[in-house]
């Protein structure tokens, strides 16, 4: 099944079924395999074995919600950075000459759309285009082959460059961020110790009560993984970053 073709609520609601299923297939499979072997300090050494795996879970899943919360917070604001850095080599190729400078600021526009539009794309399978990297190259080559003939062109030279040397790093950025910053093996141990935590229930007999605590504590960590999940990859949905930035600069440039 491919979930992201799914609503939101829709790949939310599987994702929390799944992790409940796995929680009381657990738990289960727990209380039939050790209960009858339990004896009477069985439940207080139980309890003490969860809260121990439990702290360390949940530090586990604080830490990386938290890391995924930054650097999708991080990736945006690179983006309204390299879009301003391409603004201004716009506006400062129209102050150092006008008519000179036309067709280096086409490659800048060819860029704009380019990266706004079908290298967003690309980016959800964490690949950059080669079309909108061969518009770069000619604004790059374009930007360094201008010769300055007064000090005020030789100050716009040299900020363009500075705004050139921006850009290509706020480009790998981007593209690093496409790869996604969670692990195999941060899910391993995230489902692992969420798997964990619920084999000691075995001592609580099988209660509506405690079925439904279970189910509570199923769906909680299954939301918060799915929101890690989400984050990991800041270009696929659900939580997919929206080229905003890019867009109204391709607004603005065309008009222009």
């Amino acid at each position: 099944m491919n979930l992201s073709s799914l609503p939101v609520w829709a790949e939310l609601s599987i994702f929390i079924a799944a992790t409940i299923a796995a929680v009381l297939a657990v738990y289960a499979i727990s209380r039939r395999m050790f209960a009858r072997h339990a004896g009477e300090e069985t439940q207080t050494l139980a309890g003490s074995v969860i809260f121990r795996i439990a702290a360390l879970h949940s530090l586990i899943l604080a830490l990386v919600f938290a890391q995924e919360q930054i650097n999708y917070s991080s990736l945006r604001a690179s983006i309204v950075t390299e879009s301003d850095a391409v603004a201004d080599i716009y506006n400062d190729l129209i102050r150092y000459d006008a008519e000179v400078t036309v067709e280096i600021r086409r490659a800048v526009l060819e860029y704009t759309r380019e990266a706004a539009g079908p290298e967003w794309k690309m980016l959800a399978s964490g690949t950059l285009s080669a079309k909108a990297w061969q518009s770069w190259e000619e604004v790059y080559q374009g930007v360094l082959n201008l010769e300055p003939q007064t000090k005020r062109q030789e100050w716009l030279h040299d900020n363009m460059r500075g705004d050139i040397d921006t850009i290509s790093d706020t480009r790998t950025s981007r593209e690093l961020a496409a790869v996604g910053s969670v692990t195999d093996l941060f899910w391993i141990a995230a489902v692992g110790g969420l798997l964990l935590v619920v084999v000691p229930y075995f001592t609580f007999a099988p209660t509506v009560l405690h079925l439904v605590l279970l189910t509570i504590f199923a769906t909680f960590n299954g939301l918060i993984l799915f929101f890690i999940a989400a984050l990991s990859n800041p270009y696929a949905e659900p939580e997919a970053l929206e080229p905003l930035a890019f867009e109204r600069l391709v607004n603005t440039l065309s008009t222009e």
